[in-house]
């Protein structure tokens, strides 16, 4: 009868001895939908929590640690967590975001915020939305059917920066979506799965975009049946994509557009564009702006043109060591019009200029392994 007792003793006592644990290490628990983190710390979510009214979490303070602990959080059109304006430092990890409107809403004004380690489904709009967010690190973040963007960076009043990396986003109407001006940002390893399920947000269908962004690499993605382009690089300069894998883009594989400039393309491999419902393009490569090199790029199997250079500053494009072959047609964009001869002989489906005259060859391609009359 004693032992009986001891153990009850012991078992009501387990409760009170975790809080007392938690307190101890310097974390306050957070249990309670609505709750709002208004003092700078630590935090630890104890326990499973769906949301009443509003945000399931909201951040309002300064400085503040959120660990998730594993736990699930589930909205209910609300943003999951809402980053209040005026939060400076916050990081957000370890645990599960589900429903809601959003999974992780910051409108900023914010300096610095970490995400890692949380796994995001079904929210009504986009997995992760920054506004007005000066730096940010998004780090193996799993992001999944979602009716907008899977991550979106949008905000007009200032220049972004930090890390995008190591995430999964399957089945979000955008991939990785970053507007209105980056500078010194890394989106790399990243796998963006069937971007276009959803019609939401901007740019719906396309796997990565940056508008006016400069000195960002784009490195080691691997973007899969897009619904348009694979990567998209609108106004932007100064920029580096290398080592990326897109494949079965309903548009262009990869394309830079005509306010797009000193842009280096190297390694990457493009196959299989121009299959999706959107899309309208299916160059592997499709190169709108000036100033660009294309340099060592496998442009394979795609239904409009390998390597495709448009516009009237095509020729100040440099090309060099790609490989474009196996490509069927000639599928443009109506912004580009036909093909024209270039040179020897570049007409499409492997290599196309458009609406620029580069005769009798453009001087600065060399080494590129291209079918038909060598333009080199």
């Amino acid at each position: 009868m004693q032992r009986t007792i001891v153990r009850a003793s012991l078992v009501l006592t387990l409760p009170f001895l975790a809080a007392g644990a938690l307190a101890a290490e310097g974390r306050t628990p957070v249990w309670a939908s609505g709750t709002l983190l208004g003092a700078d710390g630590k935090y630890v979510v104890t326990r499973n929590i769906a949301a009443g009214a509003g945000a399931v979490i909201l951040i309002g303070a300064p400085n503040v640690d959120l660990d998730l602990n594993g736990f699930t959080l589930t909205g209910a059109g609300s943003p999951v967590i809402s980053v209040l304006p005026g939060a400076d430092h916050v990081t957000i990890r370890n645990g599960v975001l589900a429903g809601g409107s959003i999974g992780i809403d910051a409108p900023g004004p914010t300096r610095k915020i970490d995400i890692e380690d949380v796994k995001i489904h079904d929210p009504g709009t986009s997995g992760i939305h920054l506004g007005n967010v000066e730096g940010a690190a998004i780090r193996r973040v799993e992001i999944t059917d979602t009716a907008s963007e899977g991550i979106v960076w949008d905000g007009p009043a200032i220049v972004k920066h930090g890390t995008i990396a190591n995430n999964l986003l399957r089945r979000t109407s955008a991939g990785i979506v970053v507007l209105n001006n980056c500078s010194s940002l890394a989106i790399e390893d990243n796998r963006v799965e069937e971007p276009g399920t959803g019609a939401g947000g901007v740019f719906p269908g396309y796997g990565i975009t940056l508008v006016a962004c400069g000195a960002a690499l784009v490195k080691n993605n691997t973007i899969e049946r897009s619904k348009a382009d694979g990567i998209n690089l609108i106004n932007s300069r100064g920029n580096k994509l290398i080592n990326n894998v897109v494949r079965t883009a309903g548009g262009n594989g990869i394309r830079l557009d005509g306010g797009t400039s000193d842009t280096l393309v190297i390694h990457n491999v493009v196959s299989g564009s121009g299959t999706g419902a959107l899309g309208s393009g299916g160059s592997g490569l499709m190169i709108e702006g000036s100033l660009n090199v294309a340099e060592s790029n496998l442009l394979n199997s795609n239904s409009g043109i390998g390597l495709h250079y448009c516009g009237p500053a095509a020729c100040s494009n440099t090309f060099g060591r790609n490989t474009a072959r196996g490509n069927t047609g000639a599928v443009l964009p109506a912004f580009c019009g036909a093909c024209v001869a270039f040179g020897a002989g570049a007409t499409g489906p492997n290599t196309c200029n458009t609406a620029a005259a580069c005769a009798p060859v453009n001087s600065s391609s060399s080494g590129n392994l291209i079918p038909g009359p060598p333009i080199f």
